[in-house]
């Protein structure tokens, strides 16, 4: 009966198709940049160990430390909701998203446009990976996948509820979700969801993953940048009642 109980816990847990992911902790926070606005967008650049900050009420992007303090700052268009830097390849400057209008835009550092492309939907977060731009729109909660010169390439529906910003860290997605109740998701380019972090203070807007934990800001008071543990995915555990059931 030993051997047939424990059996029987793996076949029920993987039935359950149920991965829960350990993490959430707070490591370290700082006054977000924005906090006297709101707190949108946000990416981490690992060449210089910094992260870069946009609110859809400022025109600018701020640059800090990991320890909050402002190292820079450039323009940027105005209604601003997510950002990425181009990427070594494609020269200095930085990617953004405008809500409105619904329009994601290259950047230079000083703030010239040097090119953009209609967003299907009102995009609140940006994401770049390698020669695509993913963006995540609330209006349609939809996360959408683009060549940088626009056309679309795939697309799949969000888990999250207010879809907000996002982050590509070389293989999965990060989304970021504001709603009541926010949550970090880690996600497959095909939308399917690895991990479900719950936000331990706030509304997350603006996530980014720097290799070991994920930062994100608070779009509500306290309007902190936060950085979190991820954990492990792990298999949910299964009731005695449910694997007595299996025998019945």
């Amino acid at each position: 009966m030993v051997k047939r109980s424990a059996i029987a816990i793996g076949l029920v847990a993987a039935a359950a198709g149920y991965a829960a992911a350990t993490g959430g902790s707070i490591v370290s926070s700082f006054r977000s940049p924005h906090a006297a606005t709101t707190p949108r967008g946000m990416a981490y650049a690992p060449n210089h160990t910094r992260l870069y900050h946009v609110s859809s009420d400022s025109p600018y992007i701020f640059a800090t430390d990991t320890s909050g303090s402002i190292v820079k700052s450039f323009t940027c268009p105005v209604n601003t909701r997510g950002v990425e830097g181009l990427g070594e390849s494609q020269g200095h400057g930085f990617w953004t998203c405008s809500f409105a209008p619904a329009v994601a835009y290259r950047v230079s550092t000083t703030g010239s446009i040097m090119s953009s492309f209609a967003a299907l939907s009102r995009p609140n977060g940006l994401a770049r990976e390698g020669d695509y731009i993913w963006l995540s729109s609330e209006t349609s909660n939809v996360i959408y996948k683009h060549r940088t010169t626009g056309s679309l390439v795939a697309s799949f529906a969000s888990p999250a509820g207010v879809s907000s910003g996002l982050d590509w860290d070389g293989n999965y997605l990060w989304l970021a979700d504001a709603n009541t109740g926010s949550k970090i998701y880690q996600l497959t380019t095909t939308g399917s969801v690895r991990r479900a972090l719950k936000v331990p203070v706030g509304r997350a807007a603006g996530v980014a993953f720097d290799g070991t934990y994920v930062w994100y800001c608070s779009l509500t008071s306290p309007k902190y940048v936060y950085r979190i543990t991820i954990g492990k995915i792990a298999v949910a555990p299964v009731s005695l009642g449910r694997v007595k059931a299996l025998f019945r």
